[in-house]
């Protein structure tokens, strides 16, 4: 009879039982054969060629959805960690934001009291230069600036 060897996983122990007229379109060999696979773990037997029932290979499927679980829960994490990183971003931005409008505020601030100062310093001149007394104040209007009464 002929006998087809399949190399699996340890735990899996492998049995040939001939078909007979059970199933013959499971095999093109001569004298048709079934293979029967057996975890060792849990004792669960299944058909070679129906991997999905529940019995074949049932430690392999547990494994297998372990294996699934642990990448999910792999993914989720990673999300968290993204979600997490990109908030912590969005709050430096928003602190970076605050910092430059104080900034801002207290640039435009002291421009205000700078100007203040200018308008005041302008307005003590020019009392000063139409009492005659004694100030800077130019001549004739040509930019030249001349020191004492005029």
């Amino acid at each position: 009879m002929p006998v087809l060897l399949l190399l699996l996983p340890q735990p899996l122990v492998v049995q040939v039982v001939p078909l007979e007229a059970r199933c013959p379109q499971l095999s093109p060999l001569p004298e048709p054969a079934l293979l029967l696979l057996q975890d060792a773990d849990t004792g669960a037997a299944g058909r070679a060629d129906d991997m999905h029932s529940p019995e074949a290979g049932a430690g392999e499927e547990a494994e297998e959805e372990e294996e699934e679980e642990e990448e999910e829960e792999e993914e989720e994490e990673e999300e968290e960690e993204e979600e997490e990183e990109e908030e912590e971003e969005e709050e430096e931005e928003e602190e970076e934001e605050e910092e430059e409008e104080e900034e801002e505020e207290e640039e435009e601030e002291e421009e205000e009291e700078e100007e203040e100062e200018e308008e005041e310093e302008e307005e003590e001149e020019e009392e000063m230069g139409s009492a005659g007394i004694g100030g800077d104040c130019m001549v004739g209007g040509k930019g030249v600036w001349a020191r004492g009464e005029h």
